[in-house]
Formats: structure tokens, sequence, C-alpha cells
């Protein structure tokens, strides 16, 4: 069979070149996710903080672990020294006025230490002298190197939003290869003052007794450190909190593998039925001398076993390629860390080899189907060649989809479907238009051919109207290749619309969070806003309210046993004057130092009620007795929790004003406090909705970049059908051509043949991906008026364009070559 298949092959050259390219893209695809897959297996990534120690105690948040932690931790039997480690932020200003961060860092910051942790790494004094004064700093090698500073230089840096200036007075040598991060030193007390966390400290670093195993020494110090990390060998690379752990973009990475490979399995079927609906005659002759429907499947198995390895010689290579330009962090398509490498191997390869001649073979079985339609005595029949209408399962299938939609939209938009359900509805409605797409689409091309494609023929007498009466009679060439198209853009318009709504929802839902006049974030990526900042606001002429927020998650809550873990915001104000929750039950006017607000599910959850004492544990920190004093209703962006504390540093600021504070009066003494006019964003509320809008979407680029990979696949599968498809048409030129038909008649009419059949396709898409928006959008009645904000005219834009313009390339390419010899 083998044999066979690869003489067929041969002689029908150009249906299988169209089926190579189609698994050429799918090759390309596949072993870059699966290639990368493999690599993520395969990282060691360095130790580069911790590397002089054996074990280390933290927590997600900064300031997380209390003095008396780090004191239980140092008690534990079998510990030499437990160093308590500040780790935070820091802003570089080099001699050219620019923030300096070496090449190969993972953070747009370099990371600030007190000078009793240098030990960890270790590091150790070159140039110079360890810094004792509070003006002072050391500086390790390699970012001095790179921002041209030495010692005797001043440097500006920033923390927590605030720049000074401070004199280099040593230059500190790591022990080992630190590639990754760069460090600046403070003397320990100073350090404390910029890292404004009072006595707690990020980690503590444990150096162990020699030849005691450090897995038993690492369960003792989680006894002493409750609700709290411990990190020992190959983790202690990710415990600094400065690589990002790569094995947590695998979940990603797989739903990408399935999701291309069951589009390729699609388009690779179709170039195979379109390579065997070219084959019928020779498929009916093999019938007539004997060929079992068996050996009809074996062959064309075959084939596909074939075409897949055609199509792995280049794919794999260019797979490789493409897996080390999306790791590339300059491409944003997932996060991987500044030491995730590309690793080559024989089993990554083998893997994309494998899954590539699975999807070719499970394509090869849907186009044996149309082949064991042939009958043996189509070999003698001329009706063979008469084109067979669209199939009647498809458009039933196609049908019973958009019918099955129409229920769930108006149930799911009338508030008809319970809770639980609503999700499940949702979803199960838009796989359902995706669907119903990619079925329908080849009978959008036959009606629009037969209705407005009729004005085509009228104006142009010759190219229109034959395109018209080709597209409309001979649709199996044309309509049978868009199903892809179909699908693929409906999919993609719609998941961008939807994610655009969501962005704009999440910024909307956070600004009416937050009764406010202006915004105050940090500016550099990590650091947070001083305690000086938040005291100095207050005091500017009608500044009503300054409202502090800081996120800590992993915050232990509860009452009589019952306990959650859930995330907190710690507050420094009023909150009643910043977040007009709606309270059900107590009363904003009750909160004081002792007081704390709960969201009604997290109150229902723990059994408690207003005036009720609860207790709230911060990981590192005993447990503190509060009094529940609100409960408001449960809010999508609001935090569970809100517990009081005095100004700190905080995430971000809320300002309340009167008239006589404006935007340029605050914005002039937030940058005379912070000295470095870069540090902050002074926001005034829309602009920080507009600004959360565009940072939503930055965080979800991931998924856009499926779409258009599953977009451009499709488009470029539907090229590829539509010039094989010109392949065939030799006799039907050779019959114009002698009629007197010009060779630009017949470019025109191919041009209008195009046109005919992609608008259809970008029209029912742009409806039914208008349509899985709609079913978002009026769970806000804000969102409806909204709405053609939502849809992407320019997705739809360029990829209608982009279709119409390389089908036509592709089929006069395909027509030029088969004109010839015309």
């Amino acid at each position: 069979m083998v044999w066979l298949a690869r003489r067929t092959l041969q002689w029908h050259m150009g249906t299988a070149i169209g089926s190579i390219a189609a698994l050429v893209v799918a090759a390309t695809l596949l072993s870059s996710f699966i290639v990368m897959l493999d690599s993520v297996g395969r990282q060691s990534p360095p130790v580069e903080r911790y590397g002089a120690v054996s074990l280390v105690v933290h927590a997600r948040d900064r300031g997380a672990i209390a003095p008396e932690t780090a004191e239980r931790v140092s008690a534990v039997k079998g510990v030499v020294r437990a160093v308590e480690e500040l780790s935070f932020p820091v802003s570089v200003q080099g001699t050219d006025g620019a923030s300096a961060v070496p090449p190969g860092d993972e953070k747009p910051y370099v990371w600030g230490h007190g000078w009793s942790s240098s030990s960890v790494t270790p590091f150790t004094v070159r140039d110079g002298r360890a810094p004792v004064g509070a003006g002072e700093v050391a500086m390790d090698a390699r970012l001095a190197t790179f921002a041209k500073l030495s010692v005797g230089d001043t440097a500006r840096l920033t923390v927590n939003s605030v720049a000074r200036s401070y004199t280099i007075v040593g230059i500190v040598q790591a022990g080992r290869p630190v590639r990754h991060q760069s460090a600046v030193f403070w003397s320990d007390e100073q350090a404390a003052a910029l890292a404004d966390q009072g006595r707690r400290v990020d980690a503590v670093a444990v150096v162990a007794e020699r030849g005691i195993a450090v897995d038993v020494l690492a369960r003792e110090v989680a006894k002493a450190a409750p609700g709290l990390r411990v990190s020992v060998g190959r983790s202690l690379a990710f415990a600094d909190g400065n690589l990002f752990n790569d094995a947590t973009v695998t979940q990603a990475m797989w739903f990408t593998v399935v999701l291309i490979g069951m589009i390729a399995v699609g388009v690779a079927g179709g170039a195979m039925g379109l390579a065997v609906r070219r084959r019928h005659r020779e498929i009916a002759v093999l019938r007539a001398l004997g060929m079992t429907p068996r050996g009809v499947r074996g062959m064309l198995l075959a084939e596909g076993l074939v075409l897949a390895l055609l199509a792995a010689a280049p794919g794999i290579p260019l797979g490789v390629l493409l897996a080390s330009l999306i790791s590339d962090r300059l491409y944003g398509f997932f996060t991987f860390s500044a030491s995730f490498e590309v690793v080559v191997t024989p089993w990554g390869v083998a893997g994309a080899l494998a899954v590539l001649i699975f999807t070719a073979e499970t394509a090869a079985l849907l186009a044996v189907r149309a082949a064991l339609r042939i009958r043996a005595g189509d070999a003698l029949s001329e009706a063979v060649n008469a084109e067979r209408s669209l199939g009647r399962v498809r458009r039933s299938v196609g049908i019973a989809c958009l019918g099955l939609a129409v229920p769930l939209t108006a149930a799911w938009a009338l508030g008809l479907l319970p809770e639980a359900a609503g999700l499940l509805g949702t979803m199960g409605t838009l796989a359902l238009l995706v669907v119903g797409a990619g079925a329908l689409g080849p009978w959008a091309v036959v009606v629009f051919a037969r209705l407005p494609g009729g004005l085509v023929g009228r104006l142009w007498k010759v190219g229109g109207f034959l395109a018209k009466a080709n597209v409309a009679f001979g649709h199996r060439r044309f309509a049978g290749v868009m199903g892809p198209l179909a699908l693929g853009m409906t999919l993609a318009v719609s998941g961008v619309g939807q994610q655009a709504y969501f962005d704009w929802k999440s910024a909307s839902d956070a600004a009416a969070l937050a009764s406010v006049d202006y915004v105050i974030d940090p500016a550099y990526q990590g650091m947070r806003l001083s305690r000086d900042l938040h005291l100095g606001l207050r005091r500017i002429p009608g500044v009503e309210e300054v409202v502090g927020v800081r996120a800590i998650p992993d915050v232990t809550v509860g009452q009589s046993g019952v306990t959650s873990t859930t995330p907190v915001a710690m507050v420094a104000g009023n909150p009643a004057e910043v977040f007009p929750l709606a309270v059900v039950k107590g009363s904003w006017s009750a909160w004081d130092e002792q007081g704390v607000a709960l969201s009604a599910s997290l109150a229902a959850r723990l059994g408690t009620d207003v005036g009720e004492s609860i207790d709230v544990r911060v990981p590192g920190e005993q447990q503190k007795p509060y009094r529940v004093s609100a409960i408001y209703e449960t809010s999508s962006t609001g935090a569970p929790v809100f517990v009081p504390t005095s100004p700190r540093s905080a995430d971000r600021l809320y300002l309340r004003t009167s008239t006589q504070a404006t935007l340029a009066a605050v914005r002039s003494t937030a940058h005379r406090i912070s000295v470095d006019g870069l540090a902050l964003e002074v926001r005034t509320r829309q602009e920080s909705v507009d600004h959360q809008t565009v940072e939503n979407a930055d965080r979800n680029r991931t998924m856009i970049y499926v779409l258009g990979l599953v977009a451009a696949f499709c488009l470029l599968a539907s090229i590829n059908g539509l010039g094989v498809g010109m392949l065939d048409r030799r006799a039907e030129f050779d019959g114009m051509r002698m009629l007197g038909v010009s060779r630009r008649q017949v470019y025109r009419m191919i041009g209008w043949e195009v046109a005919l059949t992609i608008a259809p396709i970008v029209m029912l898409a742009t409806a039914l991906a208008t349509w899985g928006i709609v079913l978002f959008a009026v769970q806000t009645p804000d969102a409806l008026p909204l709405l053609s904000s939502f849809v992407p005219w320019g997705w739809i834009m360029f990829l209608g364009g982009g279709a119409f313009v390389l089908s036509a390339v592709g089929a006069l390419v395909a027509a030029r070559t088969v004109l010839k010899d015309a």
C-alpha cells in the first residue's frame, strides 16, 4: 500500500502539494509547542541569590515574616544560622540618566538588600568597603560595570517610588555566577527603613549543620513557620521571587497544542478530501478492478503517512525556529524566565513527529468517507464529473447548532439560566456558533452566489457572469474549501471581541469600586508607594481623603474552627470615603483599628455576623482578633476582606478632593516628594480606567496570539484549497480560450470568483462573532451602547482583506500555470 500511495502522489503532484502545504503549517505549529513543552521539563533554573544556604523560609508577599517567626526558625535543632532577608525593588539611574538593568536580568529593576544578608549568595567586597552610614550603598560589580559607576560616585536610587542620592562606598563580587539579577546593599538599618515593613522581613535563609538531612530539617522548620513556604534544593531558584517558574505555562501550552491539533485535523482532512474528489475516476477504476473498501482505506492511510513524513522534513525544523522566537520574551507570546532555553532532544522531535502522524492519519480517515462513496460503476460513467450538492449532514449539523444557540442565548439574556449553569451555557453557545460557522460556511457561499452574486453577473457580462455561474453551480470547488476560514475567523473575531469586553468590564468595575478623583500608581514594575508620599499628599489644600491600599495574598480568616484562606486588602485611611460598596449589614462608620469589613459570601462561609469577633492571621505572624464592622455585597473586583492599617507603603493611593485640588497640584506635589519624575503615574479616574483596560489586554495577550495563529492557519488552508482547485481546470480554461475568451477575462473571472467566495464567509463570521460578543455584553446594560467598540473591526478587515488578497494571488498563480499551454 505504501508503494501504491507513493506512486499515486507522484502522478497527482498538484493535490499532493496542497495536502503537504497544510501539513507543513500544522507540523510547524505543533512541533514548536511540543518542543517548548519538552524544554520546560528539562530546565535547570540556576540558584543565584540563595546559593550558599540550605533552605529558605518565604511567602508570596513581601514583608510577611514577623521577627518571632525568624526567632523560632533560628531555634530549630540543626540550624547553624538563620539570616533575616530583605529584598525590595530598586531603580538605579545610570550616568546617562536611564534606568540601569543589565542584559539578562529577569526583572526590569534591581534588588535592594541589607548588608548582613550578603552572605546568603555570598557577596564579598572587591573594591572599597561595606555600607555603614545612611547615605552609603554597595553595588554588585556586574551592575556597576553596566551603569558605569565606581567607588566614590554618587548614584540616584529609587525605592518605593521615592528617589534619593547615595554614595557608592563598595563594589561587591558574587562568589558564584549570578546572571539574572543585580543587587544593591545598604546597612541593615537603612534597608529596613527603605523597605518600610517595620521589623518584618521577606525571607529567612537557613544554614544547616554539616551532615544533617536537609529534607528532615525543612519539615521541622515548616512546623516553626506555619503558613509559610519552605524551599530546598532546586526550588531555591524561585524562593527569592526573581525567576519565573516556567512550569506554570504548561497548561496553556497543552491547550494550544490540542486546539491547533483539532484545527489541523479538519484542515488537513479538507485538503485530502479535495484530493480524493479530484481522483474520483482513478479510485472508481481501482474499485472496478477489485479493490475492497479496506484496500481503499489502507491506501489513503498510507498516503497520509507519506504526506506526514514529507511535511515533517521542513515543518519540524521550522517549528524549532518558531519555538525559539516564541520563547524570546521580546515577543511576549508566553511568559518564560530569563534562564529558559529551548532544548531540542530526540524525544521532543519524536513526540512532534508522532503527533503529526496522528494528525495526518486522522485527517486521512476523514477523507476515506468521501472515497468510499465512489462506486465501481463511476469508472464508466460521465455523471461522475457533475457537481454533487454539499452534504446534507453538514447542513443539518450547522442549522441544528444555530437553532440550539438561539434559545440558549435568549435564556441567558433573560436570566433564566441558574447561576451554576450560566458559564456552561455561555461556553456551549459559543461552541455551537463556531461549529455552526464551520458547517454553514460553504452554504453561505452558494446562497450568496445565487442571490446577491447575480448583480455581479449583470454588471460584468463576461468575467462577472462566468464567476457567478461557476461559484453557484460548481460550488464544491469553491464553497467546499471555505469551511476552515469560516470556523477560524468566527473563533478569532469572537474571542478577540469578548476579550475586549472583559477588559472594559474589569476596568469599569474597578472604577465603580473607587469613588475618587485621582489614582496614583507606581510607574516602576514591582514597586510600591512610600509612606512619605501618603502623608505628603494629605497636606495638599483641597485633598479631603487619601486612602492607601495594599493587597496581601494567602491570609487566613476565621472563627470557631471555620477558616478560609483569602486575599486581603490592607487599607490606610477611611474606606467609606473611597469604596462605595453596598453595605448590607453594619456600617462603615463603625470602622476603626479593631474593625474589619467582609464580603457577604465570605461572611456566610464563615458563619459570622456584624459585631462578632474573627481571627485574621497574615502568613508569618500570630493571629489577631478583629470585630466585624460591616458586611457588603460580594463584588467581582472588591476584596473579600478589608483590614485597617496605619499609613505604610501601598500598592495604590486613592485621592478624594474638592475643586481646589487640581490635577496639576497633585502631580506637582507627588513628583516633588518622589524626586524621580518617572516613578509615579498620577491619573484621573477616567484615565485610570483607560489604563487598566490596556493593562488587562496586555495580560491576556497570550490567548489573542493563539487565536491569531488559529485564524492564520485556517486562512492558509482555504487559500491552499482554492489554489489547488485551479489546477483541475485545464480543460475548462482550454474550452474558454477556444471560444475566444482572453486571458485577461479569465483572470478577471477568477478575481470575481474569489470575491464571491470570500465575501459571504466574512459576513457570516462577522455576524456569528458579533452574536457571541452580544452574549456576554447583555450581562452588563452599560456595555450595550458600546457594543460596536467591542467588535474587532481591525481583525475583520485584516483577516477578510488578507483572505481576499492572498486567495486571489494564489488562485491567479495557479491559473497562470494552467494557462501556460492554453
